[in-house]
Parts: C-alpha cells; sequence; structure tokens
C-alpha cells in the first residue's frame, strides 16, 4: 500500500492525473496544498470517487473550503506523519 501525496491543482500540473495512471486502488491519495482545489472541479471528483481519499485539514482550511469538502476525509499534520507509518512508501507528486 502507498501513500501519494499531491500538493498541486490538476488545473496547473498533471500531477493527479500521473497519480491516478500509475497508481492502485489499494493506495491511499493524500490530497494537500492546492491539490485539494481537484475536488472543486466534477471530472476530478469524478475521477476520484472509488479512491481511499484524504485531505490536510489545515489546507482546505487555509482555502476557505472546510464547509464545502466537509463529506471527505480530513485529516490533521500528525495524522498525515501517521499515515506516512502505516504506508509501505510515499510517492510525492
Amino acid at each position: 500500500m502507498i501513500l501519494h501525496t499531491i500538493q498541486d491543482s490538476p488545473t496547473q500540473d498533471a500531477a493527479l492525473s500521473c497519480c491516478l495512471r500509475y497508481s492502485s486502488l489499494d493506495d491511499t491519495l493524500l490530497l494537500i496544498g492546492d491539490g485539494v482545489n481537484a475536488l472543486l472541479h466534477p471530472y476530478w471528483k469524478k475521477q476520484l470517487i472509488n479512491r481511499k481519499l484524504l485531505l490536510l485539514e489545515m489546507d482546505v482550511s487555509a482555502r476557505g473550503l472546510t464547509q464545502l469538502l466537509n463529506q471527505y476525509q480530513q485529516i490533521s499534520s500528525a495524522e498525515f506523519v501517521k499515515q506516512t507509518m502505516l504506508h509501505s512508501k510515499v510517492i510525492s507528486w
């Protein structure tokens, strides 16, 4: 099981697209930084429906998206560290 961190918005970078191409459904995707903006776009919401998805709470909050993205699991920085320990590998996109 791999933890994939995506830090850029899919409108700015191809990281999320590449990640989805090379990751497995057993992997976890963690949206951080501008990566949380992916869930504002219907196309990316649909692409992420069947994925294990986490959002970094402080990045969601910093962008004023807490209410808009409240249906997604949001984790703290401490939980982020815990996730890195639970997964066999971490790939940053």
